[in-house]
């Protein structure tokens, strides 16, 4: 999930984990590329790199919106079973 984790937060991860990511000029651009996308559409989404409370806030409305109703996940077929 986008808001939760950015390719370059994976990226640092594993490097500081001892990983080594190919540094050719195209993977370079590539990633360049990805960071500046998902920057873009993080900012579209309305979280800035610095906003902590931007994944709160994102599973917060989320949970607003949903259906809270009772309901029996399983299918029809196997609820006569218990």
């Amino acid at each position: 999930e986008l808001l939760e984790v950015s390719l370059e937060q994976i990226e640092t991860g594993l490097t500081a984990m001892g990983l080594h990511i190919d540094n050719r000029l195209l993977y370079r651009l590539k990633r360049a590329l990805y960071y500046y996308t998902e920057d873009t559409e993080r900012a579209n989404l309305g979280c800035n790199r610095s906003d902590s409370k931007c994944t709160r806030m994102i599973f917060a409305d989320r949970y607003q919106r949903m259906n809270h109703q009772l309901r029996d996940q399983r299918p029809e077929h196997w609820r006569k079973y218990l």
